[in-house]
């Protein structure tokens, strides 16, 4: 790998995490003090627009983003083309996904308020940097590039005031439908600075080109379909749960889900980077495409593993800091979403793998199998045990489309992805060992423990292999 390039990924997935920490620091403050605030009911009610409008950025994103970055970083058509075409697509799905919004809350009936609360929200399909909006569009370039700071900045941006207005709005007494309004302005400024942005640096054809659009279109669609899997089977669990059960066990098993989903984002930075070298090395350099798919797998391996190891048997502690007690009954389901964390690492990971070499097809197959296996679980087990229920699917399915996928993508790459899986697993069993012999201890005294015997356990195993390390050294040291 040039030199060039090793500087760039460096930084670029420096500025992701320094991004995505503090943003999801911000976003953890913010929810978890509505949630105290606004009480479980309401919460849940909260928490239930935002997982359906969020659940439309499908429609509105159209499985052109990644298609988009890959196109843009192999650069075989005529960029101001691919850029120009992509626009009139997006303004095209943005249309079709805000009306599909509209007409699908009030198709399922719910009261005059949600609908109300469904029309403000809507405009983050647009807006928004949480979801998969229009302005995701703009950031593609970015990522295509290796030069992620100005939007990680922005999303900074829209976040500190979506804080700022939370707690302004509390002191003034502020209902739900302020606090969706203050949810949906928050993104304004960061998307008008992206947009000028965008517009200043890049060039873009206005013809609609109907051979490229058919084109896009035709790899997106296999992209499309598995985001719609994908997504229901992320929000399927809050959509049952507010038909079945109501907003109350809505507010508490959000609360759980408002904690964990969020930290998935931390495995973006390794995907994100990777994904523009995997797709170009996959057809010029097979020997780096098969490096970068080990190490990347390594690094995400990881951090779900600290992530999960640290949190799993600490849930009763997490809530009893961050939430009023009549929260503590979701507790349990924190613990169990943290322990799928690391799963859901590895999904993301494969698929973004299979996207990038062409075989986007395989990746909604199994998330439609997951989807049937996912929908089928919720049923039976939101009405036997409720919100908790809902929990044990997350777990489940997160097991099934990890494995099936990772199986898949170590067939498709000759058995390259898995090559070092004994020093993974070496890993993996200690960190779980540790992580229940300090159990009894309390959290801020477990967790230099466990890192430290996680550390030593990937230098006496040799996690890493030397040219790997070097590597890894090299980027660190170019993203300074």
């Amino acid at each position: 790998m040039d030199t060039s390039l090793e500087k760039r990924v460096g930084k670029n997935s420096l500025a992701i995490y320094v991004g995505r920490l503090a943003n999801l620091g911000i976003n953890l403050v913010a929810f978890v003090f509505l949630a105290n605030y606004l009480g479980e009911s309401l919460y849940g009610r909260l928490s239930f627009v935002l997982t359906y409008v969020g659940f439309f950025d499908i429609v509105v994103n159209a499985g052109c983003n990644q298609i988009l970055v890959r196109e843009l970083a192999r650069a075989e058509l005529r960029r101001e083309r691919v850029l120009g075409t992509g626009l009139w697509l997006r303004a095209a799905s943005l249309g079709v996904g805000v009306v599909a919004c509209w007409v699908g809350i009030v198709a399922l009936g719910y009261p005059k308020e949600v609908v109300y609360l469904v029309l403000i929200v809507s405009l983050n399909l647009l807006l928004s940097s949480r979801i998969a909006s229009a302005r995701s569009f703009f950031e593609a370039v970015f990522q295509a590039e290796l030069r992620m700071m100005f939007p990680m900045a922005l999303v900074l941006l829209d976040n500190l005031v979506f804080l700022i207005l939370v707690l302004w709005g509390s002191r003034r007494g502020a209902g739900i439908v302020e606090i969706a309004f203050f949810y949906t302005l928050s993104n304004l400024g960061g998307f008008l600075l992206l947009a000028w942005r965008f517009f200043r640096d890049n060039p873009i054809s206005w013809h609609f080109d109907r051979e490229l659009a058919r084109s896009l279109l035709v790899q997106s669609v296999p992209v499309m379909l598995y985001l719609c899997f994908s997504n229901l089977n992320t929000r399927l669990d809050v959509l049952l749960v507010s038909l079945l059960r109501g907003d109350a066990e809505v507010g508490l098993y959000t609360s759980a889900t408002r904690l964990v989903l969020p930290l998935t984002l931390l495995s973006t930075p390794i995907t994100m980077s990777l994904y523009p070298i995997y797709s170009r090395a996959y057809r010029s350099d097979p020997q780096l495409f098969a490096d970068v798919l080990s190490t990347g797998l390594k690094l995400l391996a990881l951090l779900g593993l600290a992530l999960a190891c640290g949190f799993f048997f600490n849930g009763e502690w997490v809530y009893r800091l961050l939430y009023r007690p009549e929260y503590a009954p979701a507790a349990r389901a924190f613990s169990l979403i943290m322990a799928a964390l690391a799963l859901m690492f590895v999904t993301f990971y494969m698929v973004e793998i299979l996207i990038g070499t062409n075989r986007q097809h395989l990746a909604t197959i199994v998330m439609m199998i997951v989807l049937i296996s996912n929908v089928a679980l919720n049923l039976v087990l939101v009405r036997r045990f409720g919100f908790a229920g809902a929990a044990y699917a997350r777990l489940a399915t997160a097991l099934l489309s990890s494995s099936v996928l990772t199986y898949l993508v170590q067939r498709h790459t000759r058995g390259h992805l898995l090559r070092d899986w004994p020093r993974v697993a070496a890993v993996v069993v200690i960190a779980w060992g540790v992580s229940i012999a300090v159990r009894p201890m309390s959290p801020p005294l477990q967790w230099p423990i466990l890192g430290a015997s996680i550390a030593a356990s990937v230098v006496l195993t040799g996690y890493f292999r030397p040219w790997e390390r070097a590597l890894l050294l090299r980027f660190i040291g170019k993203s300074r």
